[in-house]
This record gives structure tokens, sequence and C-alpha cells, in this order.
């Protein structure tokens, strides 16, 4: 493939992964929100935004990591 179509292809990744990462931060806030809005027996966020939060590490590690490492192997 050419320069040109890996940058298209990291930049649609990097914009993915930003995407996930504000609908993380919107979502899983408004969770907390409705948490103690109702009560604070238990705190039941903690599955979405441990489970989600994992997602998003490994989906940044891969558009940042992985996705570097593959150029720097090409050039090399």
């Amino acid at each position: 493939m050419t320069d040109s179509v890996n940058d298209i292809k990291k930049e649609k990744a990097i914009k993915s992964f930003l995407s996930n990462l504000l609908n993380y931060i919107f979502v899983n806030g408004l969770l907390v929100s409705i948490y103690y809005l109702v009560g604070m027996d238990y705190f039941w966020p903690i599955g979405s935004i441990v489970g989600w939060g994992i997602g998003l590490v490994i989906h940044g590690v891969y558009v940042y990591r992985v996705n570097k490492n593959k150029k720097e192997n090409k050039d090399g």
C-alpha cells in the first residue's frame, strides 16, 4: 500500500479511538451521575467503567503502538 493509504487508515483509527474515548467519558459520567441521584448503596457503574476501560486501553495501545511499530518495521 502507498503511504497515503496508510496515513488515511491511521487517521481513521485515531478518530475511531478518540470517538470511543469521548463516548466512554460521556456515558460513564452519565451513569455515575445517575448513581449519585438515585442512591449510593452499591457503586454499580464500576462494571461499565472497568469493562469498557479495559477495551479502551487495548484500542489505544493498538492505535498508537501497533500502528507505529508496523510503520517502523516497514521503514527499517
